[in-house]
């Protein structure tokens, strides 16, 4: 028997692969559904072996299901992190394991240097990769959530690795454990285990080529987000839903790392990703993301840009106590669209303006833009704009 981070290739080999052990689902607090967890029991074993006094109360199950989970469910960070509990205590190891990686605990054991930190046994498998997979890796850390080989094609090409490498590259790296598959994907999806994305985070951005990765993935963010724009005329809420549901992590990264370097891309960004924040309900995030985004927009701004990100802010704020300011923000996107000549959108943002209207009581005001917002949608075939146009004309009368 012998354990190894890839396949050995021998003859008469059978690998078996040892994922991470299992966590507590989803962000469930129910004590007993935390403690039947491979994880969390791990956890407790090395915790109680460490310090005889230590016991998990039904209010710890929590804390101790955050700090499994900041270590991805991996035997030995769980082991270094529960040798330290009955030093720092649950609630101050919890808040250590949430920073950088480079500050997390060394184990205190006489375990080989490797197995010392968590940080010492990725540095250790890192240094055993050649350059190009080390680049590879580096560029991948851009991604927040999940990716596909179509995906790390967009955003880790460049001239230095071809994207027809890639998949060459990514097949190693699975075999190697510094990716992982996520089961059942379809098409398939790899992913970087937290505890390694914070490592090669670090590293990422420490080397020449961080601007220019995170600007391919900003654009791959924002090429997407319009396929969503584009397919949520015609596509069913659950399944556009379960095919855009997932970038909201990579959204979050892309805005983060544009407004501090690109504005007009994080104007676009924002601006297309209104749907996402408004279907995941996530209003009071989108409408912080999007206000930003609106402070950053200058004169020399596309105004196709502003107009999307304007009647995004105004389709956050339609339902709230901000309908006023909601009746402004599409009366620009209105005034931008007419401009452009783009009449469907336009058709979208007046029928969005009604129904703000129609909220504060002017009605007359509703009537007139739900009768130009109908003209102008009717000949362009889109249903849910159609949809939401009639049900204000029905509000109206």
């Amino acid at each position: 028997l012998a354990t190894s981070r890839q396949a050995l290739c021998c003859s008469g080999e059978q690998a078996f692969e040892m994922p991470p052990l299992a966590l507590p689902r989803g962000e469930s607090t129910r004590p007993e559904a935390i403690r039947g967890t491979a994880a969390v029991e791990l956890f407790v074993e090395r915790a109680a072996s460490a310090d005889a006094n230590f016991q998990m109360a039904d209010k710890d199950a929590p804390v101790v299901a955050s700090i499994c989970r900041h270590v991805d469910g991996l035997p030995l960070a769980i082991e270094i992190a529960a040798g330290w509990v009955g030093v720092l205590g649950l609630e101050t190891l919890d808040a250590k394991l949430g920073g950088s990686i480079k500050d997390w605990l060394r184990a205190r054991t006489t375990a080989p240097l490797r197995h010392s930190t968590l940080h010492a046994t990725l540095e250790w498998s890192h240094d055993l990769l050649s350059a190009a997979e080390k680049k590879v890796l580096h560029r991948l850390a851009a991604f927040a959530g999940s990716f596909t080989l179509q995906t790390a094609e967009a955003v880790v090409g460049a001239e230095d690795i071809p994207s027809g490498q890639i998949l060459e590259h990514l097949a190693t790296l699975t075999r190697k454990s510094m990716i992982s598959v996520v089961p059942g994907s379809q098409p398939q999806r790899h992913r970087l285990l937290e505890t390694t994305r914070a490592f090669l985070v670090e590293k990422l951005a420490s080397s020449d080529d961080c601007e220019a990765t995170r600007r391919r993935h900003a654009h791959y963010v924002l090429h997407t987000l319009e396929s969503a724009m584009a397919e949520w005329e015609t596509t069913r809420d659950a399944v556009w839903l379960d095919r855009y549901g997932p970038l909201i992590d990579d959204l979050r990264s892309a805005l983060d790392w544009s407004m501090n370097a690109e504005s007009d891309l994080a104007v676009a960004l924002a601006g297309s990703s209104w749907p996402l924040w408004r279907e995941l309900s996530l209003r009071v995030e989108g409408e912080r993301r999007l206000s930003a985004a609106a402070a950053s927009i200058h004169a020399a701004t596309p105004a196709e840009q502003e107009a999307v990100l304007r009647r995004g802010l105004g389709e956050l704020w339609v339902n709230t106590a901000a309908a006023l300011a909601a009746e402004a923000e599409l009366g620009r996107a209105g005034a931008l669209y007419r401009a452009l000549g783009d009449l469907p959108r336009l058709g979208g943002a007046l029928t969005v303006q009604a129904c703000a209207g129609l909220r504060g009581d002017r009605f007359e005001e509703a009537e007139k833009a739900i009768v130009e917002a109908l003209r102008l949608l009717e000949p362009a075939g889109h249903p849910r704009k159609l949809a939401t146009a009639y049900s204000a004309q029905m509000c109206v009368e």
